[in-house]
């Protein structure tokens, strides 16, 4: 997920220290909306008008992202990567060969097939082929300058899982651990000419010191697979349209709450014709940015090459 897009419009109602929009858009700048009006329809549920707005800019978030994603199935533009392909690292069949312990952690190194925009790694469980028990073992991840690790009880003679949920942060990361370990034997390697085994990583051993050219894997092995990031592409979008697509949808869904609240206060109760006549207003600029949006779109995507995109239609078609 991107880390941009909880920020992409913001709700700063009595922050001290407000959070900076990436795309300029603020909801406490729209002006229908306040501290006062939004207290005044917030009910149990919300307890505060600031955790009301909070609560529907998630909401408008995830309604933009799959109306986005809507209207590039219909166009055709389906992605060609998902995270329910899955694929392995090695194999471990060999209890013949050992690995003692030597003060040097040793593994193999998890590249990105081919570098994209959108396009993103994400390991999935970690496997680790020890020759006895192990108590508390130590598992490191090493990823553009930061080290995660995990901690295991592993069980010798076993090929030991750890689920994880780990995204890279650049294009390849070293999975290594100091341990007694049979032998695992790489099976995603580059082949011939540079062909990759896969379109999403491929490996290399790694012996404590230097990448070796070999099939050794050291008794560590992953499971990973790909996916797109179209968050990523709402925030490279942000300033152009979705900001301002996504604070237009969040004041609708807050109006919504403000006509139908349970609430009962003299607010809710005369201003609701008012309230009903903005949110049609609202509602005409969302659908006319929108279609604007739309309607620019396949250019903007064409300077995302790769997979994460798949033209094949001949019409670009509105859905909204």
């Amino acid at each position: 997920m991107a880390e941009c897009i909880n920020n992409i419009v913001t709700a700063n109602f009595g922050c001290e220290d407000p959070v900076q929009s990436t795309s300029g858009y603020d909801l406490a700048k729209a002006p229908e909306l306040s501290q006062i009006t939004l207290a005044n329809t917030a009910n149990e549920k919300y307890i505060t008008g600031a955790k009301l707005a909070q609560e529907k800019l998630k909401f408008a978030i995830i309604d933009v992202k799959n109306d986005m994603l809507g209207a590039m199935a219909s166009n055709r533009m389906l992605p060609s990567l998902t995270d329910n392909i899955t694929y392995q690292t090695c194999d471990y069949n060999n209890k013949t060969l050992q690995y003692p312990s030597n003060g040097k952690e040793r593994g193999f190194t998890l590249y990105m097939a081919k570098k994209e925009r959108l396009k993103r790694l994400k390991i999935t469980n970690l496997y680790v082929f020890p020759t006895k028990d192990v108590k508390d073992a130590e598992i490191n991840i090493y990823d553009a300058g930061q080290m995660a690790t995990y901690t295991a009880d592993l069980v010798g003679g076993e090929v030991n899982t750890i689920p994880i949920d780990y995204t890279i942060l650049g294009s390849f990361v070293r999975i290594l651990a100091d341990l007694d370990v049979y032998s695992s034997r790489l099976i995603c390697q580059v082949g011939c000419n540079g062909a990759t085994p896969n379109p999403c990583g491929y490996t290399k051993g790694f012996n404590g010191q230097s990448e070796i050219g070999g099939k050794e894997g050291f008794g560590l092995g992953c499971e990973f697979s790909c996916y797109c990031d179209y968050e990523q592409l709402m925030c490279d979008l942000s300033r152009q349209y979705l900001g301002k697509i996504i604070w237009l949808k969040a004041r609708m869904l807050i109006l919504d709450e403000m006509r139908f609240t349970d609430r009962m206060n003299n607010w809710t109760i005369y201003n609701n014709e008012d309230l009903e006549q903005l949110r049609g207003e609202v509602a005409k600029e969302y659908t006319d940015t929108w279609n604007t949006f739309i309607e620019v779109l396949p250019k903007l995507l064409k300077t995302y090459k790769g997979e994460c995109f798949t033209c094949t239609g001949s019409k670009w078609m509105q859905n909204i």
